[in-house]
């Protein structure tokens, strides 16, 4: 399979930092995600940055690696399926991203 055939838009390439790879996350738990990539699913870890962002990745974005299978960046979110956070008021937690 290629990520093409992930959903892998060529466009989604102008929105991607240089040097990295692209990706998709197909799974997560905690700061570990299951990634698929032109070579195949790889398991990779969220940089400390994103690892403390208000949005991490999740199941679904496209991501861009760096080369020791670091999720460096989260492309642009074209959809997301979301709730209320449990046990905060009026905060966003998003579960999904990018369902068609």
């Amino acid at each position: 399979m290629s990520l093409r055939d992930w959903g892998w838009q060529s466009s989604f390439a102008e929105l991607l930092s240089p040097g990295l790879e692209p990706a998709r996350v197909i799974s997560q738990e905690r700061d570990h995600y299951l990634v698929i990539t032109a070579s195949g699913e790889r398991s990779a870890e969220s940089s400390g940055r994103l690892l403390y962002a208000a949005e991490p990745p999740v199941s679904g974005d496209w991501v861009g690696l760096r080369s020791q299978m670091v999720i460096d960046e989260i492309l642009p979110r074209r959809t997301r399926l979301s709730r209320r956070q449990p046990g905060k008021r009026d905060e966003e937690q998003v579960l999904a991203a990018n369902i068609d």
